[in-house]
């Protein structure tokens, strides 16, 4: 894979799969968290990024989100519906709860959603950056949360079947550090399959894959459930922005500014942690350097 990614000619994933077990184990475990196969994955582009320690967070990643960014504004319910870039120096952002016009606009909208037309801009988005934009996948991942009657003290935090990693389902089993909760998390066609189930019937598999894990004592004291699936959420469709071969180039391609009026940024964007929220946070800040640097100038 080295000497495939170091030539610079781009491949599937899935042409690194042999006979052996922990080989595929490791490009399912690496297909997994770019919630798609490994068969639609860029090697060139998986090679770009760069994987940090997972960490749990006290009272959830949200809660950490919404403490650290308190002080900036945010406008709940005001989704935009287009971008006039049409006029020389500004830029009107409208939706039904009005228009507002600004010197610049960043825009921090899964390549998903711009490729989809929810967001109609004027003059039309130029056709190498539509292009870009609908090659990333619809990166597919459902999560199942469960609140256990016991305690996850003691148990190791994440919990996978190599079997199914190598092969073609790939899921992997999250233990809270600090509450009573488990979390399975399906990606690609596992996510896409249980996608397609009604609540009760992923409850069901879920329960299957933890008494398959940690034993039916575990599974028998699962209390509650709940489970949530990105691809079909409006403003996410999809989860994380994964490309398949050939496609390498497209994040460059999706960050570059219209005219200096309007920016781009978020997980998709090219930074070494793209696919990633601290990836996300790096590129805002990146962007809005560049722009208070034009300010200046």
């Amino acid at each position: 894979m080295g000497s495939q990614i170091f030539s610079g000619k781009d491949a599937a994933l899935s042409r690194f799969r042999s006979d052996d077990l922990w080989q595929n184990g490791v490009i399912g475990a690496a297909a997994f968290s770019m919630a798609a196969n490994p068969e639609q994955i860029s090697i060139l582009d998986w090679a770009t990024l760069t994987d940090g320690g997972d960490l749990a967070v006290k009272g959830g990643y949200g809660a950490l989100i919404a403490r650290v960014f308190a002080s900036v504004p945010v406008r709940l319910g005001h989704r935009v519906a287009a971008l006039d870039w049409s006029q020389s120096g500004r830029v009107k952002v409208s939706g039904d709860w009005g228009v507002i016009s600004a010197r610049r606009v960043i825009v921090a909208v899964p390549p998903t959603v711009l490729a989809s037309g929810s967001i109609n801009f004027t003059p039309a988005l130029p056709l190498a950056r539509q292009q870009a934009l609908a090659a990333f996948h619809k990166g597919q991942f459902l999560k199942v949360g469960m609140r256990l009657g016991l305690p996850t003290e003691g148990l190791a935090e994440y919990h996978a079947d190599l079997d199914h990693l190598a092969g073609e389902r790939r899921e992997v089993l999250i233990a809270d550090r600090f509450n009573p909760l488990l979390t399975l998390i399906a990606s690609g066609d596992t996510a896409r399959d249980l996608a397609g189930q009604a609540p009760d019937a992923r409850k069901a598999y879920a329960v299957e894959r933890v008494s398959a894990l940690l034993g039916s004592n575990v599974a028998n004291s699962i209390a509650a459930t709940t489970s949530y699936d990105w691809a079909s959420d409006p403003l996410a469709m999809g989860s994380y922005s994964a490309l398949p071969p050939g496609a390498a180039d497209a994040r460059k391609v999706f960050a570059e500014p219209l005219s200096d009026l309007i920016h781009f940024a978020g997980d998709a964007a090219p930074t070494p942690y793209a696919v990633t929220v601290y990836g996300a946070y790096r590129s805002g800040v990146s962007v809005a350097g560049k722009i208070a640097s034009l300010k200046r100038s």
